[in-house]
C-alpha cells in the first residue's frame, strides 16, 4: 500500500483516511493481506487504480478507463466534481459539529465559573464560622 500511497502523493496516514480507515491503519496492516472490503474502498475512492495491480501487483498502478482521452478527461472531471461536492458536505458537517462543540465548551466554562463561585462562598462561610 505504501507504493500506491506514494503514487497518489499521499502519506500512509492520508491514504488510510482517504479510504475511510483509521489514520494508523496503513502502518498496522504492513505485510498483511487486505480483504475485499478494503479493496472495494480503495477502488471506490480511487477509480483510476488498476484492480489487477491492486490484487496481484502486476501491471501498471493506474489504468485508463477508456482509450479515448476525451472520455478519460470527462470521467476524471466527474470524479473530481463528485469529490468536491463530497468535501463541501464534509466541511459543512464539520462546521456544524464545531459550533456544537464550541457551545459545549462555553457551557462547561460557565458551569466551572458557577462552581468556583459557590466554592469561594462556601470557603468564606466556613472561615467565618471558625
Amino acid at each position: 500500500m505504501t507504493q500506491l500511497a506514494a503514487a497518489l502523493n499521499l502519506s500512509m496516514r492520508g491514504f488510510s483516511m482517504a479510504i475511510g480507515m483509521s489514520p494508523g491503519w496503513g502502518t498496522t496492516m504492513s505485510g498483511k493481506g487486505i480483504g475485499s472490503d478494503v479493496l472495494a474502498k480503495i477502488l471506490a475512492r480511487f477509480p483510476e487504480v488498476n484492480p489487477t495491480w491492486l490484487i496481484t501487483g502486476e501491471g501498471e498502478i493506474f489504468q485508463l478507463e477508456s482509450e479515448d482521452v476525451g472520455d478519460s478527461m470527462l470521467n476524471s472531471e466527474n470524479y473530481y466534481r463528485k469529490l468536491c461536492i463530497s468535501l463541501a458536505k464534509d466541511n459543512d458537517d464539520l462546521r456544524v459539529e464545531n459550533a456544537k462543540l464550541r457551545q459545549d465548551l462555553y457551557d462547561a466554562i460557565d458551569k466551572y465559573k458557577k462552581i468556583t463561585m459557590e466554592n469561594i462562598a462556601l470557603m468564606e462561610k466556613h472561615s467565618a464560622n471558625d
